[in-house]
């Protein structure tokens, strides 16, 4: 899984396209996708019904997994 385009330390989970650089797709981790205001983003964590700490969890959860090999 690639990283976040923005912090370079958490898998990017949330994919776009970058409107400075058409046709490329920029990939966010949750926590940078909410920083910039990424559309949609706060309704797909509510509809999860996921909070702060529970994004964080799953980012680290998911970097341990890419570490072992996992993902």
């Amino acid at each position: 899984m690639p990283l976040c385009s923005i912090c370079k330390k958490r898998q990017a989970v949330v994919f776009a396209t970058d409107s400075a650089h058409p046709g490329r797709t920029a990939g966010y981790c949750f926590t940078c996708a909410r920083k910039i205001g990424l559309p949609n983003i706060e309704d797909m964590i509510k509809q999860f019904g996921l909070n702060a700490e529970m994004i964080e969890d799953m980012e680290e959860q998911m970097a341990a997994a890419a570490e072992n090999g996992e993902v």
